[in-house]
C-alpha cells in the first residue's frame, strides 16, 4: 500500500512539472510575439516621424534665403 501512493505522488509530481513546461513554452512564445509585434509598430513610427523630420528639414532648407548668389 506505501508503495502505491508513493508511486501516485511521483505521477503527480511529473505530471505537475510537465504542466508546467508546457505553460512556459506557451507563455514564451505568446510574449515573443507580442514583442515582435511591438518592435514592427515601434519600428514604423520611427520611419515615419524620420521622415517627417526630414520633410520639415527641406522645408526650412527651401525657405532660407540663399545667401552665396550673386
Amino acid at each position: 500500500m506505501h508503495f502505491e501512493w508513493t508511486t501516485m505522488f511521483i505521477q503527480l509530481l511529473l505530471a505537475a512539472f510537465w504542466i508546467f513546461i508546457i505553460y512556459a513554452v506557451v507563455v514564451l512564445v505568446r510574449n515573443s510575439k507580442e514583442n515582435t509585434r511591438t518592435l514592427r509598430r515601434l519600428e514604423e513610427q520611427l520611419t515615419r516621424m524620420s521622415r517627417q523630420l526630414e520633410e520639415r528639414e527641406q522645408a526650412e532648407d527651401n525657405r532660407k534665403p540663399k545667401e552665396n548668389q550673386a
